[in-house]
């Protein structure tokens, strides 16, 4: 297992730092959206993926040793966002509660997440944003009318890099933050 667990972005994610689990069984809540999961075509294609996530997961199971490598990691980098999870989820409160301990030791990194988990957020930094993935019951992805709708039903704000219109001008984390520090935000499925 190397070291460093955190990797940077894919395309759309370029100068934000990444932590993955294996898709689905890291996701307490995933019966409504295992189907379509975007996350599980990477393991399938790719075995490499699938081996660093399981031991990403294995890592996590030793709580001291986990925020001692990340927060090495970030210690060295000079990245300051941290995505929680783009495959994966919080599948404990105990889980949530190291990462709650990591954004803790690491104020000046950016640290976001999405989750369909009901954990307790109480405890958690000003610096960790954890942003349901459910709006009033509803995924907050799907298909850009139900999208639409929900936004409108909600006052919940679109993603501008997943919005169908152009966004080649959009980059995560660049020039939109806005899950950084807000807690409604919906998808277009893409």
């Amino acid at each position: 297992m190397k070291n460093f667990r955190l990797k940077i972005g894919n395309s759309k994610l370029k100068n934000i730092l990444v932590f993955d689990l294996p898709y689905g069984q890291t996701c307490p809540n995933h019966t409504d959206c295992i189907k379509n999961c975007y996350a599980k075509k990477a393991e399938r294609q790719y075995p490499n993926v699938r081996s660093w996530r399981a031991d990403n997961l294995t890592l996590t199971k030793d709580p001291l040793t986990f925020q001692g490598l990340i927060n090495e990691q970030l210690a060295k980098t000079k990245l300051t966002v941290v995505r929680i999870h783009s495959s994966g989820d919080f599948y404990s409160q105990d889980y949530l509660n190291t990462w709650g301990s990591i954004a803790q030791a690491n104020p000046t990194k950016v640290f976001f997440a999405f989750t369909k988990t009901n954990w307790s957020l109480g405890k958690l930094p000003a610096n960790m944003n954890v942003i349901s993935s459910l709006i009033n019951g509803k995924l907050n992805f799907g298909p850009r009318v139900y999208v639409e709708a929900l936004a409108r039903d909600t006052g919940a704000y679109i993603c501008e890099s997943t919005h169908p219109y152009d966004t080649s001008l959009i980059q995560c984390g660049v020039n939109c933050t806005y899950c950084h520090t807000n807690k409604k935000v919906v998808f277009v499925q893409h």
